[in-house]
């Protein structure tokens, strides 16, 4: 399973011309899945940050899709 989230817009694009999260889950077993997480972006200008602000945020989506995709898993 598989989960793409791609900036549109707001204060997270302005440095960014390109910005996408690629969650991909990979079931281990009963008990838990491996996310693997990709992140896409483009700078607008060589003097854009990386997008490491944003890691925090992106680990916490990881861990809440993770809980959800168990217990999918644990009704069938």
């Amino acid at each position: 399973m598989a989960v793409t989230l791609r900036g549109w817009g707001g204060h997270v694009m302005d440095p960014y011309k390109v910005y996408d999260v690629i969650f991909q889950f990979i079931p281990q077993s009963k008990e838990g899945c491996v996310c693997k997480v990709t992140l896409i972006w483009e700078k607008k200008t060589e003097d854009s940050s990386e997008p490491i602000k944003y890691m925090k945020f992106v680990k916490s989506l990881a861990a809440d899709m993770d809980d959800h995709v168990l217990k999918g898993q644990n009704k069938s």
